[in-house]
């Protein structure tokens, strides 16, 4: 799977040979520059943790981003409030 948006890109694959075959084919076609492995893409944070040999969790996260809109709204410093739906829905 490719992810595009204006001139960035993500590449998922499941093999690294073909992530690179592929970054190859990309760069006989167009000028790019390889980022090595997505930390930050359009304001959401990328984490990757290893389960096991064959498995890996990927987390994305706006938690950064949402505490930014927050603090320009002056809302920063809010109550929380429990949400009224049900947990765990």
């Amino acid at each position: 799977m490719i992810a595009i948006y204006v001139d960035d890109f993500l590449l998922f694959l499941s093999n690294i040979s073909h992530i690179r075959t592929v970054k190859e084919n990309l760069k006989r076609h167009f000028e790019i520059k390889d980022l090595g492995e997505a930390k930050w893409i359009l304001h959401m944070k990328i984490e990757r943790t290893n389960i096991d040999d064959r498995m890996r969790k990927l987390t994305i996260s706006q938690e950064q981003y949402i505490e930014t809109i927050l603090e320009q709204h002056g809302i920063a410093d809010c109550k929380l409030a429990k949400t009224p739906m049900v947990a765990n829905l």
